[in-house]
């Protein structure tokens, strides 16, 4: 068989195989031994023994660097002596495998120290295949398939301790041993990593391992707590954590019966610091409180109750209502509430209305818009009396004063008003004013009118019964009247009289007639007159008419 076919199926067996099985060769008549050592430059040895009595053939190959041949190595150097003949060949096997990096990590935090231990790495050999062939003087020839490693050892760390979670380091041994890393000055506000590769004697290093320092943190401690006797109502609770973890305790409040939570003492959410952070939830008693709103004479209730919800020690403030009818008796109420359920009365007076009412008596229409007073219930009143001009105060109805009552006071007063009406004395047969006179009446009352006592004159009463609307008749809207005056003036004129004097007006009456209509008040009146006149004309005061004329014949 060709050695090159023979190195092949050999080949193909080794790369089928999953162990790598070192083969130890016992030819016929020779014995071969093959030993290895490590040569400091980065190679391999292979010393192979033979007994010197029979003469052998030794060859190795070792496999190319593109693993897909094997090359035969030439031998370094021979020994011989009277028992065994050595050959030594020297292979290229260097040390080209990355080692592992360290593992099991463990930080260790005393003060502001930060002590970190570890397992050492290990160094990854690199294995390389050569095949030491023998041949005795026959020609017979065996093959010994061998694995040569080459292991250069860990020869130190390059290690940083930072606050910097992406830092890569480099391969300069800072740290030989495998004793603990320490470092001193921690900043708690801050992170730490370590970054740490391993480095082999032939310059291979590890990946870069980047670790986490977690520093301890002091942790939340929560308290749920009475916030009036600062006595906790439920036990606390404790929240573990390094040093810059995030956290939010706000929705850890807990629903306590019969209180509310009313405030938070402390953080809720941010950063876990090296001192425990105290939190506390503070709580209430749940308070309600119930306005009543009552009628202080009757002590019923007047409107709907009004409830306020609350806690223990929280002010309120009771406002009144406006309520129609009523009156509250005085400010509002400021208060603390108390645990539990609490009542607070508002009393209200009831409100009396005293209407007062200004009437034309003849027309029924009021004069003015009604004043309308309002009084607390059971209070004295006094109503309010007016004067009108053209108007006097006949008559009133209702109490002017008194005490109150639940339903309205009405009091009415009636007015007349107050008409002033001439009268003429007239000579019927031409027309002349003997005399005339004004007086003031009211209007819709009847009064009494006389012919007066006119020297030298009587009344013209002839048919007085049947003519009694000529012989008093209203010439206010008579245009023959004024004829007539006119007329008369002239007359006298002619006569050499005065008009004026004709025409003198009696003083005007200062008083109205009174209630029975039985007497007139006036400077002149006709009670002075010296003779009786036997004819009376009443009339109805009517504004419309304010003119009367009584006739006059000479004796």
């Amino acid at each position: 068989m060709q050695i090159k076919s023979k190195l092949k199926i050999i080949l193909c067996l080794v790369l089928l195989s999953c162990t790598i099985v070192v083969i130890y060769t016992q030819m016929s008549k020779n014995e071969i031994s093959i030993t290895e050592r490590r040569v400091e430059a980065g190679g391999t040895n292979i010393n192979i023994e033979t007994a010197p009595l029979e003469k052998s053939e030794i060859k190795v190959y070792e496999k190319t660097e593109d693993e897909k041949e094997f090359k035969e190595v030439q031998a370094k150097e021979e020994k011989n002596n009277l028992i065994k003949k050595t050959n030594t060949y020297t292979l290229d096997t260097k040390d080209i495998t990355n080692p592992e990096n360290v593992t099991n990590i463990k930080p260790t935090i005393a003060d502001d120290y930060i002590i970190i231990s570890f397992t050492p790495a290990k160094d990854n050999a690199t294995n390389y295949e050569y095949i030491v062939e023998s041949s005795d003087k026959n020609g017979n020839k065996e093959y010994n398939h061998r694995i040569a490693t080459s292991n250069s050892g860990i020869a130190g760390y390059n290690y940083v301790i930072d606050n910097s979670e992406n830092t890569i380091v480099d391969e300069n041994i800072n740290k030989k041993d495998n004793e603990p890393i320490l470092f001193s000055g921690i900043q708690w506000d801050k992170d730490y990593y370590i970054h740490i590769k391993s480095i082999d004697n032939s310059g291979n290093s590890s990946e870069n391992l980047t670790y986490k320092i977690d520093l301890p943190s002091n942790g939340i401690k929560m308290q749920y707590i009475d916030w009036i006797s600062n006595k906790p109502i439920s036990p606390e609770e404790t929240i573990k954590g390094n040093v810059n973890d995030e956290y939010n305790v706000s929705d850890l409040s807990k629903n306590i019966s019969g209180y509310k939570l009313i405030n938070v003492d402390g953080e809720t959410s941010g950063k876990l610091k090296k001192e425990r952070i105290n939190i506390k939830f503070k709580y209430a008693k749940e308070s309600t409180v119930t306005i009543k709103y009552i009628d202080k004479l009757s002590g019923k209730e007047i409107s709907n109750k009004q409830i306020i919800e609350g806690y223990e020690g929280k002010k309120f403030t009771a406002n009144p209502k406006s309520i129609n009818g009523y009156k509250y008796e005085s400010g509002k109420v400021v208060d603390v509430m108390k645990a539990g359920n609490q009542e607070i009365t508002l009393y209200y007076n009831k409100l009396g209305k005293v209407i007062t009412s200004y009437i034309d008596e003849n027309t029924g229409e009021k004069i003015i818009p009604d004043y309308i007073q309002n009084f607390i219930y059971g209070e004295n009143y006094n109503s309010t009396k007016k004067d009108f001009k053209g108007y006097i105060l006949t008559k009133v109805e209702g109490d002017e004063e008194g005490i109150t009552k639940s339903e309205n006071e009405n009091i009415q007063y009636y007015y007349k008003k107050v008409v002033q009406i001439g009268i003429r004395h007239i000579d019927i047969d031409t027309n002349s004013i003997i005399e005339e006179e004004n007086i003031k009446v009211l209007e819709g009352d009847k009064v009494k009118i006389k012919p007066k006592n006119i020297e030298g004159y009587i009344p013209f009463n002839e048919n007085i019964e049947e003519n009694k609307e000529k012989n008093i008749s209203l010439k206010e809207d008579d245009e023959s009247f004024e004829t007539e005056k006119e007329n008369n003036r002239k007359k006298d004129e002619k006569n050499n009289k005065s008009y004026d004097k004709n025409l003198e007006k009696v003083n005007i009456i200062d008083e109205i007639l009174d209630e029975d209509y039985e007497k007139v008040n006036t400077e002149k009146t006709i009670e002075n007159n010296k003779e009786k006149i036997n004819q009376e004309y009443d009339i109805v005061v009517d504004p419309k008419k304010t003119e009367y004329i009584i006739y006059y014949k000479k004796k």
